[in-house]
């Protein structure tokens, strides 16, 4: 199997992994979750919320740049800048550019940006961050929560979810013995991957931000980390799912703070 049929693969046995073309140069009017038919699929950090804001008459956009990511073209002689990388959260799904965290970041460190999102595991970042991320030689890196932390988490929910399609009886204790191996290969991918951004920034400020959810729910023990709790979560933006406007500036001001203490 090479790596289109692979990708096709998990496309088809696993929606949630699929993602709309960055095409460089192009902008898109609805993107992941934030569609004109809404995804039915909910974020598990704002359930509890309900939409207070009309989305009719905003104009939200999602124009690629050359490198095929949402933002301006990045200012490599910038005298400040920040690296961001992460999933759809960092990238302002359902947000106008302007309310995103990169941009409301940008604007209180008076600095340029380039954010490599949106992918769904933390690993899928490594290609980018060491192709594209380290000749920008950022003074702050934000890495941010996605979906898993290793590519192949999405097969353990897969085949969990086969499990229950097909009736199969599978041990509540083995289930649990699965999940815990899977949580404990996290934990020590995340420990290496910390040591590999440390690595490939090492004059940077580096922040990991992690948002527990149900494949993604365990204590980094990061000095460098942020949690992304639900008291973060106070609106919504237009897909109905990711957190609104309000929430990015709580989250940006908890990030401020963390840097600038650090």
């Amino acid at each position: 199997m090479n790596l289109e049929d692979y990708t096709e693969y998990k496309h088809k046995n696993f929606p949630a992994t699929k993602k709309d073309a960055r095409v460089p140069g192009e902008t898109l009017l609805w993107y992941g979750k934030d569609q004109q038919e809404k995804d039915k699929t909910p974020e598990v950090m704002t359930l509890h919320l309900e939409q207070s804001r009309d989305w009719t008459d905003v104009d939200i956009s999602y124009a690629w740049n050359s490198l095929g990511y949402r933002g301006p073209e990045p200012d490599y002689t910038a005298n400040k800048k920040i690296l961001l990388a992460g999933g759809s959260m960092l990238m302002g799904v359902g947000l106008p550019i302007e309310e995103t965290l990169p941009v409301v970041l940008a604007k209180h460190f008076n600095a340029d940006y380039l954010n490599l999102s949106d992918y769904d595991s933390l690993t899928e970042i490594t290609e980018p961050l060491e192709q594209l991320g380290v000749d920008y030689d950022p003074d702050y890196v934000i890495i941010g929560d996605t979906r898993f932390v290793v590519e192949n988490n999405w097969l353990m929910a897969f085949i969990k979810q086969k499990l229950k399609l097909h009736g199969v009886d599978i041990r509540k204790e083995d289930l649990q013995f699965f999940q815990q191996a899977f949580d404990n290969t996290n934990r020590s991918v995340l420990k290496v991957y910390n040591g590999f951004i440390r690595n490939l920034f090492p004059k940077a400020k580096v922040l990991f931000l992690i948002a527990p959810r149900k494949n993604f729910n365990f204590d980094t023990g990061f000095e460098n980390q942020l949690t992304i709790s639900k008291d973060y979560m106070v609106d919504l933006s237009r897909d109905n799912a990711h957190p609104g406007p309000n929430s990015i500036k709580a989250i940006a001001k908890e990030i401020i703070r963390r840097l600038e203490d650090g």
